[in-house]
């Protein structure tokens, strides 16, 4: 069982990872580099302070790597910059396994910011300020630098990568009043094929006129606009529209399984233990990326973790989709968001039957374990739940500092 935290849910109440670990918890996924955030963190005596990161930021000292670099991790603002290795000493110190909860395309940034070169453009030229295009080598360079941060700086070396993928138009962001366009899902998926300039090097050398799929995109969605009544996209999609989709859809996983294989590269002869945030499903946007069964074949990730609490059950179904496609580990993550319920609670609400095959799981992430109260931990009830304690964690070394 893992628990997902942020650094500061260990460095300001020490005593939360003994009570985790002596609660049925294996393992913390800690956020080494995140988004934006407002979060609380409770103290020892029940009161919180409230995080607000403004932009990405990333939990650990500077190091020379970064040097020269466009594109480069900042620090949180306010805080301070070594809390992921203070956070990572808490858990080792409590017996905890670690591993960094990494998001890597996900960074908000403000306009005329580095990022922004590199972030995703829409079919009308819009600029993401929150998503990151993989297309871009100095994105992929970027993220690996995350990655090798940790390990160098704190001996963990495995990880929970979510956003290997561009996040698309649905994902949150900021005060968002989007929703009040009544935007629908095709509509939205329209607006979330990204057509950056690294994205039409790409689709040029597989044969692809981006300009002229993006014609084809812009004008489907003026089509919707006019036959919806004002709604934009509410019509269906022409065949050639869909066609035109599958055909972005695989140019975009194919940057996905670049990345992917960039990412796991050793580091200095170290193996990097990747577990991935994905969907079997296609042609969808978001934190969890779409991989196939070639994407679980040796060289990529380590094991894909599944959205549990997705709606219908689509979580699971992901789950064993990946088993069957024999990945070497099988994950799902659990939302435990829901005021006052128990993890057993959360489990069933999340399967169509009630009764889900939390056996078949390898692993169970916690999301957000970090953020619960603490008073309220032992109401989750995770020693009822021996069939989701972690089976593959290893005994983890001291690292070199």
């Amino acid at each position: 069982m893992i628990g997902q935290a942020y650094p500061w849910d260990l460095v300001d109440h020490p005593g939360r990872a003994a009570q985790w670990r002596e609660g049925g918890v294996d393992e913390l996924a800690i956020a080494s580099s995140y988004h934006a955030v407002r979060a609380l963190s409770w103290r020892p005596d029940g009161s919180v302070a409230v995080i607000q990161q403004q932009r990405s930021a990333h939990y650990l000292p500077g190091s020379d790597r970064w040097v020269g670099r466009a594109l480069r991790p900042r620090p949180p603002v306010g805080l301070p910059h070594n809390l992921f290795p203070r956070s990572v000493d808490t858990a080792r110190e409590a017996g905890l396994g670690v591993r960094a909860w990494v998001v890597l395309t996900h960074a908000d940034h403000e306009a005329g910011s580095p990022e922004a070169a590199f972030s995703t453009v829409d079919l009308f030229g819009n600029r993401s300020r929150f998503a990151l295009c993989p297309s871009n080598a100095e994105v992929r360079e970027y993220a690996r630098g995350l990655l090798v941060d940790v390990l160098n700086q704190t001996g963990v070396d495995r990880f929970l990568i979510e956003s290997l993928q561009p996040l698309g138009f649905r994902h949150l962001v900021a005060h968002d009043k989007s929703p009040f366009s009544a935007l629908d899902d095709s509509a939205i998926d329209l607006l979330s094929v990204c057509f950056c300039t690294a994205c039409e090097q790409d689709a040029r050398q597989r044969g692809i006129d981006l300009a002229a799929a993006g014609a084809v995109l812009r004008a489907a969605f003026a089509r919707g606009r006019a036959r919806g009544g004002g709604r934009p996209g509410a019509a269906a999609t022409a065949d050639e529209v869909a066609a035109v989709l599958v055909q972005l859809d695989e140019l975009r996983r194919s940057a996905s399984t670049r990345f992917l294989s960039e990412l796991a590269e050793p580091e200095g002869g170290q193996p990097l233990d990747l577990t991935l945030a994905a969907t079997a499903h296609q042609q969808t946007f978001g934190p969890f990326a779409s991989v196939t069964s070639a994407d679980a074949q040796p060289g990529g990730a380590s094991g894909f973790c599944a959205e549990l609490s997705a709606p219908g059950g689509a979580g699971w179904a992901d789950a064993q989709t990946f088993a069957e496609w024999g990945a070497a580990r099988v994950a799902g993550t659990l939302n435990l968001t829901r005021s006052g319920a128990t993890v057993r609670e959360a489990l069933a609400d999340s399967h169509p039957t009630g009764t889900p095959p939390i056996g078949a799981l390898d692993e169970l992430f916690l999301y957000h374990l970090g953020a619960q109260r603490p008073a309220d931990f032992d109401t989750l009830g995770l020693a009822e739940l021996p069939g989701a304690r972690t089976r593959s964690i290893p005994t983890e070394t001291e690292p070199d500092r």
